[in-house]
């Protein structure tokens, strides 16, 4: 069986893509831990990261399912600014 997990495993990373996004609008620690929740709720995002400190914000998505400009898109909803 651990066979089977390692190749998921595998499939997955190869299918990720990361998107890193200067933002404007997250103001404090806790809008950004506010963020990642949203987005980590949505099926085609596999994770997220949000920086008060940094002022970023950066996706891990299945391309498959949502492409960069959608993504994009999901982020600016949460009222942030593309930078």
């Amino acid at each position: 069986m651990r066979g089977d997990e390692d190749q998921q495993l595998q499939r997955e990373e190869i299918e990720m893509k990361r998107l890193s996004i200067k933002v404007d609008g997250i103001t404090c620690s806790g809008c950004a831990v506010d963020v990642e929740s949203v987005l980590k709720t949505a099926d085609c995002i596999l994770d997220a990261e949000a920086s008060y400190a940094a002022g970023t914000v950066s996706v891990d998505y299945h391309p498959d399912e949502i492409n960069e400009k959608q993504v994009l898109d999901l982020v600016k909803k949460l009222g942030l600014k593309i930078a």
